[in-house]
C-alpha cells in the first residue's frame, strides 16, 4: 500500500498486523529420575499475554533478513492469569554407555496441559478498520473480544542429554 496520501504510489510499503498469545508458567512437576519409560504430572500457574500488532516495513518486508520496519504499534494488549495441570512420559529411545561420548542419551518427550486461564479482550483477524475513514483507529472502531483464555495443549518433544549432566 502507499506509505501516505502525500507521497502516493511512488513508495510503496507492506503492512502487517499479527495476534499474538505469550504464555509464561512456572511449573511443579512430579516424575521418576530414571527409567526408560519416565511418567510425570505437573501443576502449572502463571499468566498468557495476548496482543495485536501492527508493523510497516518496506516493500521486501519478510524477505530481508535485517527486517526494515519503519514503525510498529501495539494495538491492544490484555493479561490473563492462568493455572492448570499436566502429564506425559518420557521415553528414552537410545544411550551411550562409553564415556567417551557427548552425547549420552535421547529421549522422546509426549504430554498434554490443560491450562485454565481467566477471561481476557482481544482483537481477532480482521477487527482493525477505519470505518469512519477519517484515517485513525478510534476506540469505538475496534471489535474488541471477550472469552476465558482456557487452553488444551499437546507437547512433544525431543530431549539430548549431553556428557556431566547426569
Amino acid at each position: 500500500m502507499p506509505f501516505s496520501r502525500t507521497v502516493g504510489p511512488r513508495v510503496p510499503v507492506e503492512v502487517s498486523t499479527n495476534n499474538n498469545v505469550v504464555e509464561t508458567h512456572l511449573s511443579l512437576r512430579l516424575q521418576p529420575r530414571t527409567g526408560r519409560f519416565r511418567p510425570y504430572v505437573e501443576g502449572l500457574a502463571g499468566f498468557k499475554y495476548l496482543f495485536t500488532r501492527t508493523t510497516v516495513g518496506d516493500e521486501d518486508f519478510g524477505n530481508d533478513e535485517l527486517g526494515d520496519d519503519i514503525a510498529e504499534s501495539t494495538n491492544y494488549d490484555d493479561f490473563a492469569l492462568s493455572g492448570g495441570a499436566g502429564a506425559g512420559i518420557d521415553v528414552r529411545v537410545c544411550q551411550q554407555r562409553e564415556p567417551g561420548k557427548t552425547l549420552r542419551a535421547v529421549g522422546v518427550h509426549l504430554g498434554v496441559q490443560y491450562l485454565l486461564g481467566q477471561e481476557a479482550e482481544y482483537l481477532a483477524e480482521g477487527d482493525l478498520t477505519d470505518e469512519n475513514g477519517n484515517g485513525q483507529l478510534d476506540w469505538s472502531e475496534l471489535d474488541v473480544r471477550r472469552s476465558r483464555t482456557t487452553f488444551l495443549q499437546p507437547q512433544f518433544g525431543v530431549t539430548f542429554r549431553l556428557a556431566g549432566t547426569d
